[in-house]
């Protein structure tokens, strides 16, 4: 079957806010837990540094169900995350909803998931109703609760 992303599923690495963890750390963390690599197609480190994981032709790792069918990012940190990140944020969502034909509105948190669900995640501890506000009209008071 051929990786065909419909959407963008948003995650956190439930690591320390403001504090780097680089994509080598979550790499380790993935491998430990029976991955064949990071599970995440892009990680956003504090400073704004966007780190490749998956190849964007292929299938992640990060949200049983869904892996066939969506992109996955992931903030490093838990819930309050710096404004550089959002901003890279706003830019690799530019580029994936316009590179891969993606609605604007099809981007998720892991949380809606049912498998998320299930493992009572919570990630990426962001309301996507404020988020996607944000996304779409650049109001970033939508974005205090997490700064």
């Amino acid at each position: 079957m051929k990786f065909k992303p419909e959407k963008i599923i948003l995650h956190c690495s439930a690591s320390p806010n403001a504090v780097r963890c680089d994509i080598s750390e979550i790499r380790k963390w993935h491998l430990a837990r029976g991955f064949t690599d990071v599970g995440y197609h892009l990680v956003l480190q504090p400073d704004g540094e966007v780190q490749n994981g998956r190849s964007l032709t292929s299938e992640g790792a990060h949200c049983s169900g869904e892996n066939d069918n969506s992109f996955g990012v992931c903030l490093v940190g838990n819930d309050r995350f710096s404004m550089k990140q959002f901003d890279a944020l706003r830019y690799k969502l530019d580029s994936l909803v316009l590179c891969y034909d993606i609605p604007k509105w099809a981007i998720y948190g892991h949380y809606q998931f049912k498998s998320a669900i299930k493992q009572g995640k919570t990630c990426p501890n962001i309301d996507m109703q404020r988020l996607l506000f944000w996304y779409l009209t650049g109001n970033q008071d939508a974005l205090k609760p997490y700064l």
